[in-house]
């Protein structure tokens, strides 16, 4: 075989292996795309007129109207904590205008990593009542703030869940974070790999966040 020859060959043998590994790509992001739509699956139909925005690092976000009002389903995954399992915390939440002055937000166990959240850029820390549950934390901001407290006492059995994270209240509307799933144990120690179930997260879920943040708007007013 002269140079040419096998110049020739290595140049195809390289080209096939390049063709290999963007095959290889599309399927690996076909399969992902094909796992994340299934997981908002459920979450879609919760809603009127419901509209996918795909995000490229992360689940789609899920959006449409709910009771009359606009609403929206976000799903986060947070592995931003290498000791901790990877997290997938659903975000709902109901746009409604409220007549109050500034945001609430009362959390469990912050630990500054939040990143889905405003918590650490509210300008303002009040003090728990004691008989809340523990490591709640509650920031806020503007002069309608600690008269929210009020409204989040009502609903503190969210917090007592293991899965309840955070309720935040602003003049746009409320939001509930939720502890959807925690990711695969096996493949986050061994590998580092993020991986959750293929399960669809329940719409019921969902729908009663969804509930439950229309009450409280309905209490602030």
């Amino acid at each position: 075989m002269n140079s040419f020859t096998a110049v020739f060959a290595l140049g195809l043998a390289v080209c096939a292996g390049l063709l290999a590994l963007v095959w290889s790509y599309r399927d690996a992001s076909r399969a992902r795309l094909a796992l994340r739509l299934a997981k908002v699956a459920e979450l879609e139909r919760v809603l009127e007129q419901p509209r996918l925005e795909h995000r490229a690092v992360d689940f789609p976000v899920v959006t449409g109207r709910w009771r009359g009002m606009d609403a929206r389903i976000e799903l986060h995954t947070d592995a931003i904590v290498m000791r901790k399992l990877p997290a997938l915390w659903l975000l709902v939440t109901l746009k409604t205008p409220l007549k109050i002055d500034g945001a609430i937000a009362v959390m469990k166990r912050p630990l500054n990593t939040e990143y889905w959240s405003p918590f650490d850029r509210l300008s303002d820390r009040l003090d728990r009542p004691g008989h809340w549950p523990e490591h709640t934390n509650i920031r806020c901001q503007g002069a309608d703030g600690p008269r929210l407290i009020s409204v989040l006492e009502k609903h503190l059995d969210l917090l007592a869940d293991a899965k309840g994270k955070e309720i935040l209240i602003t003049a746009k509307g409320v939001r509930l974070a939720w502890l959807a799933e925690e990711g695969d144990r096996s493949s986050y120690l061994i590998g580092r790999q993020v991986a959750f179930s293929t399960e669809p997260v329940p719409g019921e879920l969902a729908e009663l966040m969804l509930e439950r943040c229309r009450v409280m708007a309905i209490e602030v007013g």
